[in-house]
């Protein structure tokens, strides 16, 4: 069915999901303000190593235990605002501000890669309100903002992840999805053969 009638349930669509977003967008800035201050033990070691790269101490990514990624991102954020040593905390919970965003991103393309079949409005509003409530659970319960830790960046790179499975999964998907589908394709025709 095309016309109006598709075209106004699109608009519809597309109208709860970015309203579930920036309300998302608030419930994260709120949280952010609420636990600017605050920094827990790990935090302070991921703020030293981002210190010891911005010195240029590239041995300080080496480490068994901390995340090199979430530290150079400390350190490009260190490195943007330049902070004195009394709001280095600041920072870094902006740079968590930004990681949180992009987790947001990363969910709403998992979101939208969902398979669509033809179901009610309410049922959408519904599951798409479901899904989006388990997401702010999940970012301010269980990872906290507050929390400094590379456990977001984690969260934000299995949504991509998530997105992209479900993207390569549609059959009528474009010709760029085909692209990274075709070497497995005529891998396994050349091996039946």
């Amino acid at each position: 069915m095309t016309g109006p009638t598709s075209f106004s349930a699109n608009v519809a669509r597309r109208t709860w999901i970015a309203a579930l977003c920036l309300f998302c967008v608030l419930v994260l800035a709120v949280q952010c303000w609420v636990t600017r201050f605050s920094i827990n033990p790990d935090g302070i070691s991921y703020l030293d190593m981002a210190d010891q790269l911005l010195q240029g101490n590239l041995r300080a990514l080496v480490h068994p235990y901390w995340s090199p990624l979430y530290s150079c991102l400390l350190a490009l954020g260190l490195k943007v605002f330049s902070p004195g040593p009394a709001n280095e905390i600041l920072t870094v919970h902006l740079v968590n501000s930004f990681i949180g965003l992009m987790a947001l991103a990363s969910f709403a393309f998992f979101v939208g890669q969902w398979p669509r079949a033809h179901e009610p409005a309410t049922d959408f509003r519904l599951r798409t309100g479901f899904a989006y409530s388990l997401f702010l659970l999940g970012t301010i319960e269980m990872i906290g903002l507050g929390y400094v830790s590379p456990d977001l960046c984690v969260a934000a790179l299995g949504y991509l992840i998530a997105g992209l499975c479900c993207r390569l999964a549609n059959p009528r998907a474009g010709w760029l999805t085909a692209a990274i589908r075709y070497p497995r394709a005529a891998t396994q025709r050349s091996g039946e053969t």
